[in-house]
């Protein structure tokens, strides 16, 4: 929402602050209590997303910029054009999926960087329902996982946004906008 492509959105760059004390507002009189509130961390890689591009005169065209085990497929092509808010929704999926299951959704750590950005691309990720660590997943969060982290961008939660007001919806036991509203899933929230 801020026009700002971070590219290499992980755990060590995101911080959750302690919770706000509660504030009351004269007008209201209304006391409210703010949860743990996450910040985003080294925009160091970060980039407009739109407006002048002699911001970015240092982004290389086919130089891979980001964390490899969170960049999504677009990302690793080395094609910036093709990089847009959706890369970081890829990022976020990723991270999602690492703090579910205490592992990564690809095992390229130890891997060459050609081969890791070859699995990124072409393999699909381990599936949360077959790990054996991991805690029973609930379907709705697979879902959603799966959506953000979609090989293909088009197919992706469109923006942070969405993708939050979809944890929000399955924190509520409503539907989610990442499953077919089908009458017998409707029913069942």
């Amino acid at each position: 929402t801020k026009g700002v492509l971070h590219r290499d959105l992980k755990p060590a760059n995101i911080l959750v602050a302690a919770p706000a004390a509660p504030t009351t507002t004269l007008a209201s009189q209304h006391t409210t209590a703010q949860g743990p509130q996450p910040k985003i961390l080294d925009f160091g890689v970060a980039r407009l997303l739109e407006g002048s591009t002699h911001h970015t005169a240092l982004t290389e065209a086919g130089l891979l910029i980001g964390t490899v085990a969170y960049m999504s497929p677009e990302q690793l092509s080395g094609d910036q054009t093709a990089v847009d808010t959706r890369s970081d929704i890829y990022a976020l999926g990723v991270v999602l999926y690492e703090l579910i299951a205490d592992r990564l959704p690809f095992d390229v750590l130890t891997k060459p960087i050609a081969e890791a950005a070859r699995i990124i691309r072409d393999d699909p990720p381990a599936p949360l329902s077959t790990i054996h660590d991991a805690p029973r997943i609930d379907q709705d969060v697979a879902t959603i996982i799966a959506k953000a982290m979609h090989k293909d961008r088009d197919r992706r939660y469109s923006s942070a946004a969405a993708f939050a007001d979809d944890l929000r919806r399955y924190l509520r036991s409503e539907p989610i906008t990442a499953r077919p509203p089908t009458v017998v899933y409707q029913l069942s929230k």
